[in-house]
């Protein structure tokens, strides 16, 4: 039986020959871009996707890319609208046995438990990083689709990784951080709830008893 996706890395192996060496770590969204801007690469795209199905033909992308001597599982948004998310590919480090030997093994790769870049201000609610963003709003917009990258730009005062890192910490603690927001709100709706109770509503025949009463003020006199 032939390799269905064949075909699909046939593709690739074209698309990555275009490509600047060496790939970077983005390799994955860079060759799903390359596609979606090259009409001939896109519709070739196409025809492969309705006969394999979407997501055959966008794993065998994303195998192939893995070709480059790159690996890794770590899943982010992407920029193409062909897929939605990818795999950052990061170096295969394979270690010198020379040096090794020389200067003993080598040692473990740091990983320091990082606290999210969250604080609550004097009023209770939950900044993001040094900004002034909320974590409501992050999160909401992040529901919302739209990508960090697209956040960054649009509130300049939120940091790329800071906002990667509130996105994390949001689908590790879902519930909490959802409880968290329903609070929220509900706190909002009663502090609406108390400033209308204490400021009522001028109703219409009101305002017009008003203006009424202000033509009357300004009536010249003998009128």
């Amino acid at each position: 039986m032939p390799n269905r996706t064949e075909d699909v890395k046939t593709l690739v192996e074209e698309v990555l020959a275009s490509l600047p060496t060496p790939y970077s770590e983005d390799v994955i969204d860079e060759v799903f871009l390359a596609i979606e801007a090259n009409p001939t690469w896109l519709t070739a795209y196409n025809v492969m996707r309705n006969d394999l199905g979407v997501m055959v033909v966008n794993q065998a992308v994303g195998s192939t890319s893995k070709a480059v001597g790159r690996t890794g599982d770590h899943q982010v948004p992407s920029r193409s609208k062909l897929t939605e998310s990818y795999s950052k590919l990061y170096p295969v480090v394979v270690p010198d046995r020379a040096a090794t030997v020389a200067e003993g093994p080598v040692g473990p790769l740091p990983l320091h438990a990082e606290r999210p870049p969250l604080r609550v201000d004097e009023g209770g609610a939950v900044r993001v990083g040094k900004s002034r963003v909320n974590l409501d709003l992050v999160v909401e917009q992040y529901e919302n689709g739209m990508r960090p990258e697209d956040m960054v730009r649009v509130y300049d005062t939120l940091g790329l990784a800071d906002v990667y890192a509130v996105i994390a910490f949001y689908l590790r603690h879902r519930d909490e951080v959802r409880a968290y927001l329903k609070r929220r709100a509900e706190e909002a709706e009663s502090l609406r709830e108390k400033i209308e109770a204490e400021r009522p509503r001028v109703t219409r025949e009101e305002l017009l008893a008003r203006r009424r009463a202000r033509g009357t003020d300004h009536a010249p006199t003998g009128q």
